[in-house]
Protein backbone atom coordinates (compact mmCIF):
# COMPACT_ATOMS: atom_id res chain seq x y z
CA UNK A 1 0.00 0.00 0.00
CA UNK A 2 2.79 2.46 0.88
CA UNK A 3 4.45 1.98 -2.52
CA UNK A 4 1.12 2.75 -4.17
CA UNK A 5 0.73 5.88 -2.05
CA UNK A 6 4.28 7.02 -2.87
CA UNK A 7 3.63 6.53 -6.60
CA UNK A 8 0.36 8.43 -6.36
CA UNK A 9 1.99 11.39 -4.58
CA UNK A 10 4.84 11.38 -7.09
CA UNK A 11 2.43 11.38 -10.04
CA UNK A 12 0.37 14.21 -8.59
CA UNK A 13 3.49 16.27 -7.91
CA UNK A 14 4.91 15.58 -11.39
CA UNK A 15 1.79 16.01 -13.45
CA UNK A 16 -0.53 18.47 -11.70
CA UNK A 17 -0.28 22.07 -12.85
CA UNK A 18 -2.79 23.37 -10.33
CA UNK A 19 -2.25 24.31 -6.70
CA UNK A 20 -1.56 21.29 -4.50
CA UNK A 21 -1.84 21.18 -0.71
CA UNK A 22 0.30 18.54 0.96
CA UNK A 23 -0.70 17.48 4.46
CA UNK A 24 -0.36 14.48 6.77
CA UNK A 25 0.52 11.26 4.92
CA UNK A 26 1.73 13.07 1.79
CA UNK A 27 4.20 15.01 3.96
CA UNK A 28 5.28 11.85 5.74
CA UNK A 29 5.91 10.18 2.37
CA UNK A 30 7.94 13.20 1.20
CA UNK A 31 10.00 12.92 4.39
CA UNK A 32 10.59 9.19 3.89
CA UNK A 33 11.22 9.40 0.13
CA UNK A 34 13.28 12.59 -0.15
CA UNK A 35 13.26 12.43 -3.95
CA UNK A 36 9.61 13.56 -3.83
CA UNK A 37 10.75 17.01 -2.67
CA UNK A 38 12.46 17.33 -6.04
CA UNK A 39 9.00 17.76 -7.54
CA UNK A 40 8.07 20.68 -5.26
CA UNK A 41 7.18 23.72 -7.36
CA UNK A 42 5.60 27.13 -6.84
CA UNK A 43 2.09 25.65 -6.87
CA UNK A 44 2.68 23.62 -3.69
CA UNK A 45 1.41 24.49 -0.21
CA UNK A 46 2.79 22.31 2.60
CA UNK A 47 1.00 22.29 5.95
CA UNK A 48 3.16 20.37 8.44
CA UNK A 49 2.83 20.43 12.21
CA UNK A 50 6.09 20.42 14.15
CA UNK A 51 6.54 16.63 14.14
CA UNK A 52 5.96 16.42 10.38
CA UNK A 53 8.33 19.34 9.79
CA UNK A 54 10.97 17.60 11.90
CA UNK A 55 10.65 14.54 9.66
CA UNK A 56 10.89 16.71 6.53
CA UNK A 57 13.91 18.73 7.64
CA UNK A 58 15.73 16.52 10.13
CA UNK A 59 15.66 19.41 12.62
CA UNK A 60 14.67 18.59 16.19
CA UNK A 61 11.30 19.97 17.34
CA UNK A 62 12.88 21.85 20.25
CA UNK A 63 15.21 23.67 17.86
CA UNK A 64 12.34 24.58 15.51
CA UNK A 65 10.28 25.90 18.42
CA UNK A 66 13.12 28.32 19.25
CA UNK A 67 12.57 30.08 15.92
CA UNK A 68 9.57 28.73 13.98
CA UNK A 69 9.56 31.76 11.66
CA UNK A 70 13.09 30.95 10.50
CA UNK A 71 12.21 27.25 10.09
CA UNK A 72 9.16 27.98 7.90
CA UNK A 73 10.93 30.74 5.96
CA UNK A 74 13.98 28.59 5.18
CA UNK A 75 11.82 25.67 4.05
CA UNK A 76 9.70 27.90 1.80
CA UNK A 77 12.81 29.51 0.32
CA UNK A 78 14.66 26.23 -0.18
CA UNK A 79 11.81 24.54 -2.05
CA UNK A 80 9.95 27.52 -3.55
CA UNK A 81 6.70 26.54 -1.83
CA UNK A 82 4.26 28.08 0.61
CA UNK A 83 4.90 26.66 4.07
CA UNK A 84 2.22 26.64 6.78
CA UNK A 85 4.03 25.50 9.93
CA UNK A 86 1.27 24.58 12.38
CA UNK A 87 1.82 25.18 16.07
CA UNK A 88 0.35 27.33 18.86
CA UNK A 89 1.21 30.31 16.66
CA UNK A 90 1.08 29.06 13.08
CA UNK A 91 3.67 30.55 10.72
CA UNK A 92 2.86 31.09 7.06
CA UNK A 93 5.90 31.61 4.82
CA UNK A 94 5.00 32.59 1.27
CA UNK A 95 7.03 32.24 -1.88
CA UNK A 96 7.10 36.01 -2.19
CA UNK A 97 9.20 36.39 0.95
CA UNK A 98 6.28 37.49 3.09
CA UNK A 99 5.88 35.74 6.42
CA UNK A 100 2.84 35.86 8.71
CA UNK A 101 2.41 34.67 12.27
CA UNK A 102 -1.22 33.83 13.04
CA UNK A 103 -2.72 34.85 16.36
CA UNK A 104 -6.16 33.29 16.01
CA UNK A 105 -7.12 29.87 17.31
CA UNK A 106 -7.31 27.96 20.55
CA UNK A 107 -5.30 25.11 22.12
CA UNK A 108 -8.38 22.89 21.85
CA UNK A 109 -7.87 22.88 18.06
CA UNK A 110 -4.63 20.88 18.36
CA UNK A 111 -6.45 17.62 17.65
CA UNK A 112 -6.73 15.19 14.78
CA UNK A 113 -9.12 16.38 12.11
CA UNK A 114 -8.44 20.07 12.64
CA UNK A 115 -5.72 20.07 9.98
CA UNK A 116 -8.12 18.48 7.52
CA UNK A 117 -10.52 21.36 8.03
CA UNK A 118 -7.68 23.86 7.57
CA UNK A 119 -6.63 22.17 4.33
CA UNK A 120 -10.22 22.42 3.07
CA UNK A 121 -10.40 26.13 3.94
CA UNK A 122 -7.15 26.86 2.10
CA UNK A 123 -8.27 24.78 -0.88
CA UNK A 124 -11.57 26.63 -1.01
CA UNK A 125 -9.82 30.01 -0.99
CA UNK A 126 -7.46 28.87 -3.75
CA UNK A 127 -10.50 27.71 -5.75
CA UNK A 128 -11.97 31.20 -5.34
CA UNK A 129 -8.88 32.58 -7.08
CA UNK A 130 -6.65 33.69 -4.23
CA UNK A 131 -2.92 33.28 -4.77
CA UNK A 132 -1.49 30.37 -2.75
CA UNK A 133 0.32 32.54 -0.15
CA UNK A 134 -2.74 34.72 0.41
CA UNK A 135 -5.06 31.70 0.57
CA UNK A 136 -2.81 30.04 3.15
CA UNK A 137 -2.54 33.16 5.35
CA UNK A 138 -6.25 33.96 5.19
CA UNK A 139 -7.18 30.29 5.57
CA UNK A 140 -5.15 29.89 8.75
CA UNK A 141 -6.65 33.08 10.20
CA UNK A 142 -10.25 32.14 9.33
CA UNK A 143 -9.78 28.59 10.60
CA UNK A 144 -8.46 29.94 13.90
CA UNK A 145 -11.32 32.42 14.30
CA UNK A 146 -13.87 29.71 13.53
CA UNK A 147 -12.21 27.51 16.15
CA UNK A 148 -12.47 30.29 18.72
CA UNK A 149 -16.17 30.76 17.98
CA UNK A 150 -16.74 27.00 18.03
CA UNK A 151 -15.04 26.64 21.40
CA UNK A 152 -17.09 29.50 22.89
CA UNK A 153 -20.27 27.98 21.47
CA UNK A 154 -19.46 24.54 22.85
CA UNK A 155 -18.45 26.09 26.20
CA UNK A 156 -21.71 27.98 26.63
CA UNK A 157 -23.65 27.03 29.77
CA UNK A 158 -26.52 25.73 27.64
CA UNK A 159 -24.33 23.32 25.68
CA UNK A 160 -22.08 21.91 28.42
CA UNK A 161 -23.42 19.86 31.31
CA UNK A 162 -22.33 20.54 34.90
CA UNK A 163 -20.24 17.34 34.91
CA UNK A 164 -18.49 18.24 31.64
CA UNK A 165 -17.48 21.71 32.91
CA UNK A 166 -14.91 20.02 35.14
CA UNK A 167 -13.18 18.27 32.21
CA UNK A 168 -10.40 19.84 30.10
CA UNK A 169 -11.88 22.06 27.38
CA UNK A 170 -15.28 21.72 29.03
CA UNK A 171 -15.59 18.08 28.03
CA UNK A 172 -15.40 19.02 24.36
CA UNK A 173 -14.54 15.98 22.31
CA UNK A 174 -12.19 16.70 19.44
CA UNK A 175 -14.70 15.70 16.75
CA UNK A 176 -17.25 18.09 18.24
CA UNK A 177 -14.83 21.00 18.11
CA UNK A 178 -13.60 20.08 14.64
CA UNK A 179 -17.14 19.69 13.35
CA UNK A 180 -18.24 22.93 15.02
CA UNK A 181 -15.20 24.77 13.63
CA UNK A 182 -16.16 23.60 10.16
CA UNK A 183 -19.69 24.92 10.64
CA UNK A 184 -18.46 28.39 11.68
CA UNK A 185 -16.08 28.96 8.76
CA UNK A 186 -18.66 30.43 6.39
CA UNK A 187 -19.92 32.81 9.09
CA UNK A 188 -16.40 34.01 9.84
CA UNK A 189 -15.68 34.54 6.14
CA UNK A 190 -18.92 36.52 5.70
CA UNK A 191 -18.02 38.71 8.65
CA UNK A 192 -14.49 39.36 7.32
CA UNK A 193 -15.71 40.21 3.82
CA UNK A 194 -18.23 42.71 5.24
CA UNK A 195 -15.45 44.71 6.93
Amino acid sequence: MEDYARCMVENVLKDAYVPIILDADALNLAAEYRELTGYFTENIIVTPHMKEMSRLTGIQIEEMKENPVRTAREFADQYGVVCVLKDAATVIAGRDGKTFVNGSGTPAMAKGGSGDVLTGVIAGLVALGLEESDAAALGVYVHGLAGEVAEKTLWSPRSVSRRDRRLPFGGIQRWNLTESTQRWISGVLKKIWRL
